[in-house]
């Protein structure tokens, strides 16, 4: 990938933690690169919730992967974003030193 290519994806993520699905994971002060979703596995399952994050998003000193497999959260509440991203926001303010 060019360096251009990245610079833009990074951009589109941090506007994902800014003003997107992934706001949960804001750090005060750092710029945070993110991407949200969900993922089907069964019908009669609930969804995976996840994110995957950087920060910070222009000197980045930690990424994250996290993945919510199972949760007691009805349906219409289940979200990367909103269950996986304050969990990444945790670990990555841990190792930060925020």
């Amino acid at each position: 990938m060019s360096g251009e290519v990245a610079s833009s994806l990074t951009q589109m993520m941090v506007e994902v933690v800014d003003t997107g699905t992934g706001e949960e994971a804001q750090i005060d002060g750092v710029s945070v690169a993110g991407k949200t979703g969900t993922a089907n596995s069964a019908a009669d399952v609930s969804p995976y919730a996840w994110m995957v994050a950087f920060a910070p998003a222009d000197d980045p000193q930690v990424a994250v992967a996290v993945f919510v497999e199972k949760t007691e959260v009805v349906r219409d509440d289940i979200s990367g974003g909103g269950l996986a991203g304050p969990i990444a926001r945790d670990i990555m303010k841990a190792v930060i030193g925020q």
